[in-house]
């Protein structure tokens, strides 16, 4: 598992690197930079969510939104649990056809399809499924990784975004996670 979680970390690196620079030259050194610490917050997260001992750092104060809504904050030793990460808006009992609670956790630990796990993405997708837009979250932070299955895998119903805030000091301010729905 580490292994992979390294090699996740090293293409992510290498892809984040190549979209954060100038078109006619290299990327500058904080841009590569950044582009390094939302590589290696996305792997550090996937492997949270796929069981293994939180190493993400987190922020003094974390938020979990889905589809762009608060749903919970938290301060980081909660994060680190992942029981903390099951939520929705108040009230409801479902969001995109799936049972309350949801997690981003959850949602990328249950994506281990033989050979392919969540990629991560350093743009935001136009939308998730078929019809799913991906909002903003109200954030004072930079989206800098988006969480998604394989590309292969994805379909109107089990495509999700896990979509990554990083703060100035790049640590994970917030978690948006969006669904793709029936």
């Amino acid at each position: 598992m580490h292994v992979r979680c390294a090699a996740l970390a090293a293409t992510l690196v290498l892809a984040l690197s190549a979209c954060t620079g100038h078109e006619n030259g290299p990327p500058s050194p904080a841009a590569a930079d950044r582009a390094a610490a939302a590589a290696d917050a996305a792997a550090a997260f996937v492997a949270f969510a796929q069981g293994e001992e939180s190493q993400v750092r987190w922020a003094g104060v974390v938020r979990y939104y889905v589809h762009g809504a608060l749903v919970a904050e938290f301060v980081p030793s909660f994060a680190d649990d992942p029981d903390t990460w099951d939520g929705c808006h108040a009230g409801d009992t479902t969001y995109e056809g799936r049972d309350c609670p949801v997690s981003p956790l959850s949602t990328i630990g249950q994506d281990e399809a033989p050979g392919a796990g969540p990629v991560v993405e350093e743009a935001a997708p136009q939308t998730v499924g078929c019809t799913a837009d991906l909002p903003r979250a109200d954030v004072d932070a930079t989206p800098l990784a988006w969480i998604r299955p394989d590309p292969d895998l994805r379909d109107c119903f089990s495509d999700y975004a896990v979509t990554l805030y990083l703060d100035d000091d790049e640590r994970v301010s917030a978690v948006d996670l969006v669904l793709s729905g029936p």
